[in-house]
């Protein structure tokens, strides 16, 4: 394993549960998770500044969401100037515990669901009545819906503005996945069942697993939305210099684009040491192409619509793309007659 691309200094041992990055100030968003004397959990989300000359992201300000959860998945958007953080709130009534995937603005402080951060709003499940959970891709367009429940979960891949605005249209699925020992057993799987990080980007979904006995060991897995079948596999070690004591686990994960495409992964080690990695160069990234994206997405299109309703508009287009396509083809197959 390679050194640690930075290290985050949130000012607290809390346990660390996912990370977000915000490209336009090069600020980190971490959640930790408390667990409270009433046997609830509450988030803490830190915001933490550029890496100093040592490599270290240090503490600015937090937000802390009583009661709210375990906050194992944060999304982040940037909407302007607006801030908004994404995440799966849980609050009671009468004693009994509701889940919803909000997104807010924002703000250092502390809150509750009665006292809730500005810009709050309670985002669309589309009549799933599992726990989801929602991660951005790096461009903004596109997020990943991870829906768990009865030792299982899966994915969705929509597009951000359409869940704004109450759409219901899915871009690939994949899972479902196991997420205990007992029914990745059951599935006939050894592994990646704990369930630590998640990310999209273009026609791939990233799943990172493992715990820190290692009986699972840590791992990145890629996934084809288009397929929803597996198509690669990174297992971590644990970093070859690290002979201490304690714990070592891997704990969140994001894929951002700071000029280049990055992926990074979080590990908590020994005594509290919150580390990010990266886990690939960008020269071995070979991200879905726009025109390979908008192309998957036209194959949809055209499946799901009667060509006896295409428009003269619509078969002019289309006339002229079949034509572009052709003229390509022409130079594939010169090519390979070469």
């Amino acid at each position: 394993m390679p050194d640690p691309e930075f290290r985050l200094a949130p000012g607290t041992n809390s346990w660390m549960q996912d990370f977000a990055w915000d490209p336009l100030k090069d600020e980190i968003f971490m959640t930790q998770n408390i667990r409270t004397s009433n046997g609830r959990q509450t988030i803490r989300i830190n915001r933490l500044g550029p890496a100093d000359g040592q490599g270290v992201r240090v503490f600015i300000s937090s937000m802390t969401l009583a009661d709210a959860g375990h906050g194992d998945v944060l999304g982040l958007q940037r909407k302007g100037n607006a801030l908004l953080l994404w995440i799966s709130w849980s609050h009671y009534s009468g004693g009994i515990r509701k889940t919803d995937l909000v997104r807010f603005q924002w703000k250092a402080g502390t809150y509750t669901w009665s006292s809730r951060p500005p810009a709050f709003k309670i985002m669309p499940k589309f009549g799933i009545t599992q726990n989801v959970q929602a991660k951005l891709d790096p461009t903004g367009t596109y997020l990943v819906y991870r829906i768990s429940g009865n030792g299982r979960d899966r994915y969705e891949r929509r597009k951000v503005n359409e869940v704004e605005s109450g759409v219901n249209h899915t871009y690939g699925k994949a899972g479902s996945f196991p997420l205990s020992k007992a029914r990745a057993t059951a599935m006939g799987w050894t592994d990646r069942y704990v369930m630590q990080g998640c990310a999209t980007l273009g026609d791939r979904l990233w799943r990172y697993t493992g715990n820190a006995d290692r009986t699972d060991p840590a791992a990145l897995t890629e996934y084809s939305w288009s397929s929803g079948k597996e198509v690669a596999r990174h297992n971590e070690p644990k970093d070859a210099g690290w002979t201490g004591s304690g714990i070592w686990e891997p704990e969140g994960m994001a894929i951002v684009k700071d000029g280049v495409i990055k992926v990074w992964y979080g590990v908590v080690r020994g005594n509290r040491e919150y580390l990010i990695f990266r886990q690939i160069g960008p020269g071995e990234i070979t991200p879905m192409l726009a025109i390979e994206q908008h192309a998957r997405e036209l194959f949809v299109l055209l499946d799901s619509e009667d060509p006896q309703e295409d428009s003269v508009e619509r078969q002019v287009l289309l006339g002229d793309l079949l034509a572009k396509i052709e003229n390509r083809q022409d130079h594939w197959d010169a090519d390979g007659a070469e």
